[in-house]
């Protein structure tokens, strides 16, 4: 597979992008299809993009060619740089401490810091986006009883699986959030622990999957009459 002229550069930075975009989507898990809407996501992925292809400069003009030749030292030499550019980027390269009232402050001088800024510019914004889309799924939530807002816990864990150990530590947190709300030391109303339980939940599965899911829990569960204390939602 010959890789001549610019050829090697596109595609260096295609597998960076797509490096990029995986990580962005397990950060993002709650929602990945959406994460190319956002302008710090695009300059994170870019980002990626770019190093991959400036790797691919430093592999050709130093002639690193992994004791290959021929089509296959241009293949490798773009699967290491789309790969494993990033790898270095994030390298914490240089430290220096600094002594202060407070003590020694270290302090941390390389290009991962310029990551590091794009995705908390990026973490802020899904705060709010995911903000929007569990206040969206509100009205829906009020409509489940408690009992049937606790059915939903184990019907999502079982139908996402536990197979990873991200996937292990986010029931955990699930499991954690429910007990709280089941034992209820606040004395707080089954409504408001709805809305909780809810929130706990799109944090789990997502709103998507919480919607898809309310009527099955609601076709085979026992009807309730809503709580006297539930608020009107607009």
């Amino acid at each position: 597979m010959s890789l001549p002229g610019w050829t090697g550069y596109v595609i260096a930075a295609l597998v960076g992008f797509l490096v990029g975009w995986v990580e962005l989507a397990l950060r993002y898990s709650d929602a990945p299809q959406r994460v190319l809407t956002w302008g710090s996501a695009w300059a994170y992925l870019l980002t990626n993009a770019g190093a991959s292809a400036f790797a691919l400069v430093v592999l050709r003009t130093f002639h690193l060619d992994f004791h290959l030749a021929g089509p296959g030292r241009e293949l490798v030499q773009v699967l290491v740089a789309g790969i494993g550019a990033m790898t270095i980027f994030r390298a914490k390269l240089f430290t220096a401490s600094e002594g202060t009232d407070q003590g020694e402050v270290k302090l941390v001088v390389s290009p991962s810091t310029l990551l590091e800024r794009i995705l908390a510019i990026g973490d802020e914004q899904v705060e709010r986006r995911q903000a929007e889309a569990r206040l969206a799924v509100l009205p829906v939530v009020d409509k489940l009883t408690w009992t049937q807002a606790q059915m939903l816990v184990p019907l999502l864990i079982k139908a996402k699986g536990t197979r990873s150990k991200r996937a292990k530590a986010k029931v955990a947190e699930l499991a954690k959030e429910h007990r709280t709300l089941l034992q209820n030391p606040q004395g707080w109303p089954d409504w408001l622990r709805v809305r909780l339980l809810g929130m706990a939940i799109v944090n789990y599965a997502g709103p998507k999957l919480l919607r898809k899911s309310i009527p099955a829990i609601q076709a085979t569960s026992s009807a309730e009459p809503p709580p006297s204390d539930s608020p009107q939602v607009a």
